[in-house]
């Protein structure tokens, strides 16, 4: 089984904004177990038209801010795991999943790592690096030596055992997906119409 990983960058003001300070091309980060990219879990928008509202998010790629943003683009990662690390991930997700009402966005967290001050204050307000980054750190997927706070995204690419899905427009992921069934079905039938045309 695998763990993906998506990075994304939307084009909001916010991520523009952040992509001056780190200089990197991917400013906003999101995982889950779905290869589909249909159920994934981050810190952003509650509400998609509304950039001031932030908390714990369960994200769908064919939804929210994804489907008002089409020209997202994206990079696909996974990573292999097994039963036991997918149990452990699954149980550090479950308070934020059960009680996200509790969880906050850290705005004071993503000026100070964009500006790369460790300082965090409240304990209940993340931003979707530093969140990801607690879910890989308390799991044993990933030590990312250094405070969570100060992970951006690209840290993510670090990881030794990641592998590269896709990279371009989000909306054209999952069509991607289908098309290597579909290539095989017509490679087979070719294959049948040489056979019969041989006999």
């Amino acid at each position: 089984m695998n763990l993906y990983i998506l990075l994304t960058n939307t084009g909001t003001i916010l991520t523009r904004i952040i992509g001056l300070f780190t200089g990197y091309k991917y400013n906003h980060v999101s995982f889950g177990f779905d290869k589909n990219l249909e159920c994934i879990y981050s810190f952003g928008r509650l509400k998609p038209r509304n950039p001031f509202i932030g908390g714990f998010v369960e994200e769908n790629i064919n939804e929210g801010l994804y489907k008002i943003k089409k020209n997202t683009r994206g990079l696909v990662l996974k990573i292999k795991i097994d039963k036991n690390l997918k149990s452990k991930i699954e149980e550090n997700l479950k308070p934020f999943i059960t009680e996200k009402h509790l969880y906050g966005y850290n705005t004071y967290g993503l000026i100070n790592n964009a500006l790369g001050r460790n300082n965090k204050k409240n304990h209940r307000n993340y931003f979707c690096s530093e969140f990801a980054a607690k879910i890989f750190s308390e799991s044993k997927v990933y030590d990312f030596k250094k405070p969570d706070v100060l992970v951006r995204p690209e840290d993510f690419l670090k990881i030794n055992r990641v592998v590269t899905v896709y990279e371009g427009l989000l909306i054209n992921y999952n069509k991607k997906l289908v098309k290597k069934p579909l290539h095989l079905w017509i490679s087979f039938v070719t294959i049948l119409k040489l056979i019969k045309g041989s006999d």
